[in-house]
C-alpha cells in the first residue's frame, strides 16, 4: 500500500475550530491464480472529513457538524465470487452538548444526517439516520 495522508487543524475564532483531513490510497495485492496486482477490497483511492466545532456559553455549550467522504471502493460477492463496486458516500453528523453543573452533562447526536443509503461491505446495509440523547455524570471521590 502506498498513499498520502493531509490534515489540517486551524482555529477559525475564540470559539471556532476547523479540522479537515483527507486521504489518497493506492492499496494492491497479488492476485491468488495469476498473480498480477489487484486493487485490494474494501479500501478507497480517496477519503475525506472536515469537522467544525464551536463553543459557546462560556464554553457550557458546544456544537459540531463532521462531514465525511468514502471513495468507491471493489468489494466480492461471495455468493458469486465476482469483484463487485461499491458507490461512494458522503455522512453527516451532528451533536451538541450542554454543561448544566461541573458534573453533568446533556447530549444529543444525530448521524447519518441526511438518511445516505450506503454499503462498508457487499451485501450487509448500514444504519439510516440515528439519534441519541443522554446525560453524562461523573462522579469523583
Amino acid at each position: 500500500r502506498q498513499g498520502v495522508e493531509i490534515t489540517t487543524d486551524a482555529t477559525l475564532t475564540d470559539n471556532l475550530e476547523l479540522s479537515a483531513a483527507y486521504t489518497w490510497l493506492d492499496a494492491t495485492q497479488p492476485d491468488a491464480t495469476t498473480g498480477t496486482q489487484v486493487t485490494e477490497i474494501r479500501r478507497p483511492r480517496n477519503t475525506g472529513s472536515i469537522n467544525l466545532n464551536y463553543a459557546f456559553l462560556n464554553d457550557r455549550a458546544n456544537a459540531n457538524l463532521n462531514i465525511s467522504h468514502t471513495g468507491t471502493q471493489k468489494d466480492t460477492n461471495f455468493a458469486t465470487g465476482a469483484t463487485v463496486d461499491l458507490d461512494s458516500y458522503t455522512l453527516i453528523d451532528l451533536a451538541t452538548s450542554y454543561s448544566i453543573l461541573k458534573n453533568i452533562n446533556v447530549y444529543g447526536k444525530v448521524e447519518n444526517l441526511l438518511d445516505e443509503d450506503y454499503q462498508d461491505i457487499f451485501g450487509f446495509q448500514t444504519p439510516g439516520i440515528s439519534g441519541t440523547v443522554g446525560i453524562n455524570m461523573k462522579f469523583q471521590p
